[in-house]
């Protein structure tokens, strides 16, 4: 409702401004002074024309009525198969994690555990993940909020966890079509500062398996693999 009171001041201030402009003008062309230039000789008078009424400055345009601005939210608020195709997400997980740190080399492994709950009825995820920096390493928490945004028609996700002091995000087309997310994200750089682009894909076999990758670009410009988290789900 408040979006609709907005729109209902902004026409009252528009048709306002309106309104001032149209006396400015009469006052102008009241107070100019007479032209230098010479009148033409006069005319017999004729009969006077009906003086025409100036047409109302057009009122700016809105995008939707009350009501439908009320359909609009409506339907952006509704919940369609990407949402229940995360929804199927829900519960709890082991994960395995890869780091391929050296091209060419095995990679290092962590294992941790990871729960996944929806929010505000199927809306939004939420992804708890404990585990450890190694295998010898300190206690490592991390929280995600995973969502598919109707209006812009693609996921957005948002990480942060206690390493780091900023957040990743990712938007990500594909869905449940056909089981895979492919991501564009934005990562703190923390050698050079800033962030940086990688690239993510993930996907979900429907029911027990979950595979997230992580791509990023080396010095050279080919992309590399960086990180697999493999969860499966706990029986």
């Amino acid at each position: 409702m408040a979006c609709c009171n907005h729109t209902s001041s902004a026409m009252l201030v528009a048709a306002s401004i309106a309104a001032v402009g149209v006396i400015l003008g009469a006052s102008t062309f009241q107070d100019s002074k007479p032209s230098d230039t010479p009148l033409a000789p006069p005319t017999p008078p004729a009969t006077p024309a009906t003086p025409e009424i100036p047409s109302a400055p057009a009122a700016e345009a809105v995008p939707q009525d009350e009501a439908g601005m009320m359909l609009a939210w409506a339907r952006y608020a509704e919940t369609g198969p990407e949402q229940e195709w995360l929804s199927k997400w829900v519960g709890e997980w082991t994960a395995t994690v890869e780091f391929y740190m050296v091209p060419g080399a095995p990679p290092t492994q962590d294992v941790g555990s990871c729960v996944f709950q929806s929010m505000y009825g199927n809306r939004f995820l939420r992804q708890d993940y404990k585990g450890t920096m190694g295998p010898d390493g300190p206690p490592f928490e991390g929280t995600g909020y995973l969502c598919y945004d109707n209006a812009r028609a693609c996921f957005l996700y948002i990480w942060f966890d206690s390493m780091s002091t900023g957040w990743s995000s990712g938007i990500g087309k594909g869905g449940s079509g056909s089981g895979r997310i492919d991501w564009d994200t934005t990562d703190p750089d923390i050698l050079r500062g800033g962030t940086k682009p990688m690239r993510g894909v993930q996907t979900f076999d429907g029911k027990d398996t979950l595979v997230l990758e992580s791509y990023e670009p080396g010095p050279n410009g080919t992309e590399t693999l960086q990180m697999r988290i493999t969860y499966r789900r706990k029986q």
